[in-house]
């Protein structure tokens, strides 16, 4: 798929109304209705390191992949085995003890808040910015972390407001994409006035669900003087799963239910005390790693434990009320530098079909 500046032809996104009966039927039972973010399930095919982004024309590039492993694997072991796929390598089994993973590294105050973020490489490296998607944080690229930076990059990875070690405010916090949005925009320029990010060679940006469209706001709103690249690991729609405006008529009240009844002050707790539960969280990593194997116990924990904190069934809520925000096909016209689109065709939850 290729999009040039004249911009992309909306469309509606296939398979909603099916995936749309199918959560509701979940979020009914408080089962498995949502999910966590899982940057593993999706591979870019590319031979070269993350700088070769920088040098391609501009296009938007989808390339399915039938393997699951982490984001920006092949980057740090080689490249795809045939076109469009690239091959795991053998994961490691899981380790017996269970000791939590560290989930705290540097700190940043922002508008008075306490941002938990990590960085690895060199300083004069070029520097890439992970985002994590919906309920994950920065020890979801935990992979990452240990295999780019000795290729000769500079890593950076932020926990969104509300999420992971970052502060988990209850009021007065509207958690929005525009807010997330900011919240990057000025963690990239406080990392190059303190000169720990380079300015020589420009951003890549990754990101992955609404990290990835997270991505492509800050590459708007940073411009291609900065922001030299974009990868995204199947990129949202939307802060939610579904946007009112493109349902059918006759389901709209269903989901303003859910929103206002099921997410609301009432039944919401309950919700995400039965979400937040290690069973459902492996039930749902079962359902979206095709490695049964990287499913080990510090996955879990670095997804269950942010959880357990005090304010975390507040933004959990919030968000599940947010508004959608703006689309990818808003976005990708005003972007001009190279974006990687890496979407995986196994996928359960937001189908291959919904970014073609």
């Amino acid at each position: 798929m290729r999009s040039t500046a004249d911009g992309i032809r909306k469309r509606r996104w296939p398979g909603e109304h099916r995936l749309f009966f199918l959560t509701l039927v979940n979020i009914l039972t408080m089962s498995r209705a949502f999910y966590f973010a899982r940057p593993q399930s999706w591979c870019p095919s590319s031979t070269g390191p993350a700088s070769n982004i920088q040098r391609a024309p501009f296009f938007l590039e989808l390339r399915p992949s039938s393997a699951w492993c982490d984001p920006f694997l092949p980057f740090a072991r080689g490249g795809p085995s045939r076109a469009g796929t690239v091959e795991a390598p053998p994961s490691p089994p899981p380790q017996p003890s269970r000791r939590p993973p560290r989930r705290t590294f540097e700190a940043w105050t922002w508008r008075g808040h306490r941002i938990n973020y990590r960085v690895e490489g060199d300083a004069e490296a070029p520097p890439i910015l992970l985002i994590h998607g919906f309920g994950a944080s920065v020890g979801h690229f935990r992979n990452q972390f240990r295999d780019l930076p000795p290729l000769g990059y500079r890593v950076f990875a932020v926990d969104l407001l509300g999420f992971g070690g970052s502060d988990k405010v209850k009021a007065g916090v509207d958690y929005e994409l525009e807010l997330w949005r900011d919240l990057l925009v000025d963690f990239m320029q406080e990392m190059e006035a303190r000169g720990t990010a380079s300015t020589t060679h420009g951003w890549t940006v990754g990101g992955n669900s609404i990290g990835g469209l997270l991505t492509l706001m800050v590459a708007v709103a940073r411009g291609a003087e900065t922001v030299k690249g974009c990868v995204l690991f199947n990129c949202a729609g939307g802060l939610t799963s579904f946007r009112e405006e493109e349902l059918p008529w006759i389901l709209r009240p269903l989901w303003i239910f859910v929103r206002v009844v099921l997410f609301g002050d009432i039944f919401g707790p309950g919700l995400f005390q039965r979400f937040r539960t290690e069973e459902n969280v492996r039930s749902v990593l079962a359902q979206v790693y095709g490695n049964e194997t990287a499913v080990d116990d510090e996955l879990v924990d670095v997804l269950l434990t942010p959880g357990l904190d005090d304010g975390a069934e507040e933004v959990f809520l919030k968000v599940l009320r947010a508004p959608a925000g703006p689309s990818p096909e808003e976005l990708l016209p005003q972007i001009q530098v190279p974006v990687i689109g890496i979407w995986g065709e196994k996928d359960p939850w937001t189908p291959l079909a919904t970014g073609k």
